[in-house]
């Protein structure tokens, strides 16, 4: 898993991490300063690679 964690672009690796501090979607989008379904194609695109 950690490997495959790897060939995110920093931008999609950060959004786990925030996750994982129980951030809201909506949260996420203010910290990174995008939109909410920015941070929705970012989870989408990390639960992808992880083959979930």
């Amino acid at each position: 898993m950690v490997l495959r964690l790897v060939r995110l672009t920093p931008q999609r690796l950060r959004v786990p991490q925030m996750l994982h501090q129980g951030m809201l979607n909506r949260q996420i989008a203010y910290e990174l300063q995008a939109g909410e379904t920015t941070v929705k194609a970012h989870v989408s695109e990390i639960l992808r690679k992880l083959n979930v």
